[in-house]
């Protein structure tokens, strides 16, 4: 998929998901997404380049990146499979970059 450090059971659109999300913030280069998303995941996600700028050009084609520009994009979390480590753990990066993005 082009993260390292990737989980087992990362849902397929994550990466697309997480440039969007980052987006959000303003225009960025391809470096300062990838730096981002490590950080704000506590290095548990790497973004490899080519993955991430397959995932650009993907997202430019369906104008995707044009529409994150004109909007603000609320993001709201719903937990599920609670109790499960992984899902916990993976919640827990989620609320702390949903407090991160207040």
């Amino acid at each position: 998929m082009g993260i390292t450090n990737q989980p087992p059971d990362l849902l397929p659109g994550t990466l697309d998901l997480l440039i969007l999300k980052t987006l959000t913030r303003g225009p960025m280069h391809g470096y300062g997404i990838a730096t981002l998303v490590y950080e704000r995941t506590g290095g548990h996600l790497a973004i490899e380049d080519a993955a991430l700028y397959q995932a650009l050009h993907r997202l430019d084609r369906q104008e995707l990146l044009d529409a994150v520009a004109r909007h603000r994009i609320a993001w709201h979390w719903v937990k599920g499979h609670s109790g499960h480590p992984e899902n916990d753990r993976v919640d827990a990066l989620a609320c702390a970059e949903a407090d991160a993005q207040r």
